[in-house]
């Protein structure tokens, strides 16, 4: 099943619990707000008869408005929240769908992105993609594939990004094709920008686990005591090394790392780009389910992986990892707070 439900990231989200910090915040709510409105005219136009083959005909007026709206900032301003907010706000006559950019590239790869499209509207008016990024010349083929179809199904777009569409991919093989096929359908959607600072990194609420920051062997004392303690009727306690090789080594590492319901992960250390990925990987999987995770390493989350390749989707993924976890710098295992 392509569709996801709605999982954590997007759990108790709504307009009335966003606070707006800056004016484009402020805005970018309003917009979505507006865009909500939009979609529940057309659905009142879809039970009163009036069908895309009908307008196709000229038998009655074409939507008016957008057809999506695209949410960009930096991390931690609030853009899945917003579009959580709209998710949970629209009424059932509104049919929503929600997938997680990544599990949508999975599988576009190998699929005709208009037999793709044709299930998604089958199911919904108005789908949810958190996340929308074009790593490389492939990917970029498959969304021009994709977005194209989508737009013109007359299926509702609501995305979120941390680059605006023409910065999606501006170098490399068919860079050009790709920023002409965004000026072409720039009318057809919404660009709401977002700013503010990193929410999540003074966030309180919610926080899942915990990460310790120090030497190995005032660490390794925290993570014992946080796995003696612990509920977890499944957990798993491993250095973060053999949780990468069980990532790299199986189809299905992933999959069965997170379906742990808490993970204990010593040790934590970024060596190459592919093991900048696997731990992107892992944190996204893990901000979408609710099980703690905790983690020792010797250096700040943000030290780990700082140039090279996924340099930039691994700030993001660091960010999401504040959102999880408390950091907490231990200056011997006496000072370890579990």
């Amino acid at each position: 099943m392509l569709l996801q439900p709605p999982d954590a990231s997007l759990a108790g989200k709504t307009f009335e619990s966003y606070i707006p910090h800056t004016p484009l915040q402020t805005a970018a709510r309003t917009g979505m707000e507006a865009f909500g409105q939009v979609l529940m005219e057309r659905a009142a136009e879809r039970q009163g008869g009036l069908s895309r083959l009908a307008r196709a005909f000229g038998l009655g007026a074409r939507p008016v408005g957008p057809q999506g709206v695209y949410l960009v900032g930096p991390v931690g301003v609030g853009k899945t929240h917003l579009l959580g907010a709209l998710y949970h706000a629209l009424p059932a006559t509104v049919r929503s769908g929600f997938v997680a950019y990544g599990e949508l590239s999975k599988r576009l790869y190998g699929h005709d992105p208009a037999r793709v499209v044709a299930e998604l509207a089958r199911r919904c008016d108005v789908l949810f993609v958190d996340e929308l990024e074009v790593k490389d010349p492939a990917n970029a083929v498959i969304v021009v594939r994709f977005l194209t179809a989508l737009f013109e199904s007359g299926l509702a777009l609501v995305a979120t990004s941390n680059r605006r569409p023409e910065d999606l991919y501006t170098t490399g093989f068919r860079a050009k094709a790709f920023g002409e096929f965004v000026d072409g359908y720039r009318d057809r959607f919404l660009v709401l920008p977002v700013d503010g600072e990193d929410a999540r990194r003074n966030r309180s609420d919610n926080r899942r686990g915990t990460v310790w920051v120090g030497v190995p062997t005032a660490t390794a004392p925290c993570l014992i005591a946080a796995a003696a303690a612990s509920r977890a009727t499944n957990p798993l306690i491993v250095p973060f090394a053999d949780a990468l090789r069980q990532m790299a080594e199986r189809p299905d590492g992933l999959d069965q790392l997170v379906a742990h319901d808490a993970l204990f992960l010593s040790d934590v250390q970024i060596a190459t780009a592919d093991d900048a990925q696997r731990f992107i990987w892992l944190l996204d999987r893990l901000d979408r389910k609710p099980a703690p995770l905790y983690l020792t390493m010797t250096v700040e989350p943000e030290a780990l992986w700082t140039d090279g390749d996924h340099a930039f989707e691994f700030r993001r993924a660091v960010s999401r990892l504040r959102g999880l976890c408390r950091v907490v710098t231990v200056g011997s295992a006496i000072s370890c707070s579990v």
